[in-house]
């Protein structure tokens, strides 16, 4: 009877066990600052122009980003399982393709502050969004949602953005990479390079804030 009894209290403990590690995994998975969080950083994307801003001609905001930004593998997967994170969230009954994998713009915001851990603001959001013409106005340039791709993207621009904001005085000063110099150079005497180029006033915005 002991024996029996005693290989009850062990098969309890073993499941109470289980449970908890089920629940500390959970948590850990809906804490954006412990699934992957990285050190912000410049570095971690690159904007950059074509040899022939031509090229530019016709481009909203978010084409722009999707032809010339280009992110480091580890933080595209970061942003990413934040988007991921907010598609499991979602409440709706559309079925559509558009529906399952895209964000609109309360769900875009809401991955955003995920991947930030809520230190952007609603002003510093309301900036990204109109620098990149997220919104619901029917223009060439709006985007009404948002897929995985541009909200990597979108992401990036807010990490550069607001870099200053975010890293502690602590946090190492990366202004002098090779990654950035280049980016330097790329964008150097813009306003001449543009002088005659026509581009639409929402890019021409979006580059002056890079």
């Amino acid at each position: 009877m002991n024996r029996k009894r005693e290989n009850t209290e062990l098969s309890s403990a073993i499941i109470s066990m289980r449970l908890f590690d089920d629940q500390c995994k959970e948590k850990i998975k809906n804490q954006p600052w412990l699934f992957g969080r990285m050190a912000l950083s410049r570095n971690i994307c690159r904007f950059w122009l074509p040899i022939d801003v031509r090229d530019l001609q016709g481009l909203s905001p978010a084409q722009y980003l999707s032809k010339y930004c280009v992110i480091t593998k580890r933080r595209y997967k970061l942003y990413a399982q934040a988007f991921e994170r907010q598609l499991n969230k979602r409440k709706t009954k559309d079925t559509s393709i558009e529906a399952k994998t895209t964000l609109d713009i309360k769900g875009c915001d809401c991955a955003l502050r995920d991947v930030h851990s809520n230190c952007i603001d609603d002003k510093q959001i309301a900036l990204v969004r109109e620098l990149v013409c997220i919104n619901n106005d029917d223009t060439q340039c709006s985007v009404s949602r948002v897929k995985s791709s541009l909200f990597c993207q979108v992401c990036a621009l807010t990490e550069r953005l607001f870099y200053s904001h975010f890293v502690t005085e602590d946090g190492e000063d990366e202004m002098t990479s090779q990654k950035q110099k280049i980016e330097d150079a790329d964008f150097d005497g813009l306003e001449w390079r543009l002088r005659n180029v026509t581009i639409t006033d929402e890019l021409r915005r979006l580059l002056f804030s890079l």
